[in-house]
């Protein structure tokens, strides 16, 4: 896939616009000012957490390097915008696309509660939250875009591509899937759901239809009202980014550098004869620890500001849980569905949403209504206003009858278990 065609071909067509008085004595051109050509720039945000001065550089398909005009290093907070050269747009620009970020510095994004000693990053040195630190100039961290995807019609587009630890995961997977073969849009989607399947059975938090890289991004250790509406998915992609510095053997003493945790992963996470990812218990239960501890982060950071997030608190407590769950199952490996949702995380969702509701709400509603969190819809449909009222909540476009809240409060999930949601203040 390549950029639309207009953007290829509008710098001809803006030098004929130029050139070209419009009218029969060719009096407009001579007082028409030339028109500026198209820019067309990728923009984002590097976090593991915020990484500043770091080099981008962007690659195609088939793994050749495209030609930046301006913005190949990341600014304070991780944010860039590399500018295409008018040379790279006029030949097309082929997808997927690859930003690579290397080198630079990283921003310590893990919080534990009543220390400054944060960040482990030497054997005896730790660091504070929101302080940096070096990373060797060998570090590198992608993100992969399957497609391209702008609101603006104009010749002018940016185009949102955020890198993470999830995101790098997800091409060197799809990297393994291609082999020596050029990356192509299902290799990127494929690897793009089997991550979001990892990350939502650890959290119970869906990432959605979004392409990963799309979703928003920020610097953890700066939240302010901007970020306050995030979205939950937003902040378990930054949990899990913060996870891969708390990402430790507990047996090894010496401390891991970012680029063997990463090393770690990719070689931990394999994809079995079913399609789905495969991980020992023991690396699984590791791992949900690490972003346990993300996620308290993440809370810590929110509650700052005053605010509270039900489902971030319900996904803390669910990867607290699976850490003794899956340590049980020790070297056994454990296969993890890709996502769309597996029940336990659609249950868990649900149980997120129905919290946040009153039962006022169920006493109050008088035709069909829909309500969103922007993953799961809750959908009211009354056959009989004056005494039922029954939500049917479903993940995503479909209601897939999760669960059902009738008019006295009481919620029954899907796997039989219910309660009674709290009468208003």
């Amino acid at each position: 896939m390549s950029l639309p065609r207009r953007l290829c071909c509008v710098s001809a067509v803006l030098w004929a616009l130029s050139g070209c008085g419009g009218g029969t004595d060719g009096e407009i051109a001579d007082t028409q000012s030339p028109l500026p050509a198209p820019s067309v720039a990728v923009s984002g945000v590097a976090t593991k957490g915020a990484i500043s001065a770091a080099t981008v550089t962007i690659t195609d398909a088939a793994g050749g390097e495209i030609e930046i005009l301006a913005g190949t290093v990341t600014q304070n907070g991780g944010t860039y915008r590399a500018v295409f050269s008018e040379a790279a747009v006029a030949q097309g620009i082929s997808t997927p696309l690859t930003v690579n970020i290397t080198g630079g510095s990283s921003r310590c994004d893990i919080d534990l509660p009543d220390t400054t000693d944060d960040c482990q990053i030497d054997d005896e040195t730790f660091i504070a939250f929101g302080s940096d630190f070096a990373l060797p100039e060998e570090f590198r961290m992608r993100a992969t875009i399957s497609r391209l995807e702008t609101g603006s019609s104009a010749p002018d587009a940016t185009y949102t591509i955020n890198v993470s630890p999830a995101s790098e995961l997800a091409t060197s997977l799809a990297e393994a899937t291609a082999a020596s073969s050029a990356l192509t849009q299902e290799d990127i989607e494929t690897a793009e759901r089997r991550i979001k399947g990892l990350i939502g059975e650890i959290t119970g938090i869906s990432l959605g239809s979004q392409q990963l890289a799309q979703i928003e991004l920020f610097d953890i250790t700066a939240l302010d009202a901007n970020t306050d509406n995030a979205s939950d998915a937003s902040y378990a992609l930054l949990a899990f980014a913060a996870a891969t510095l708390a990402e430790l053997e507990p047996d090894n003493t010496s401390v891991d550098t970012l680029a063997e945790v990463f090393a770690r992963l990719h070689a931990e996470l394999n994809v079995g004869d079913s399609g789905d990812l495969e991980i020992s218990g023991t690396s699984l239960s590791r791992l949900a620890g690490s972003v346990e501890t993300g996620l308290g982060t993440v809370i810590r950071s929110l509650a700052a500001r005053g605010i509270t997030r039900p489902g971030l608190t319900s996904a803390e407590s669910l990867a607290r849980d699976r850490i003794t769950e899956w340590g049980n199952q020790g070297d056994d490996l454990i296969q993890i569905p890709a996502s769309d949702l597996s029940q336990a995380a659609a249950i868990e969702l649900t149980r997120q949403f129905a919290r946040s509701l009153t039962r006022a709400m169920t006493e109050t509603q008088s035709s069909p209504t829909k309500l969103s969190n922007g993953t799961t819809r809750l959908v009211l449909e009354q056959t009989d206003a004056a005494t039922t009222g029954t939500f049917v909540v479903g993940v995503g476009e479909n209601a897939i009858g999760t669960a059902t809240l009738d008019k006295n409060g009481v919620i029954t999930y899907a796997d039989g278990s219910f309660e009674t949601l709290p009468a208003p203040l």
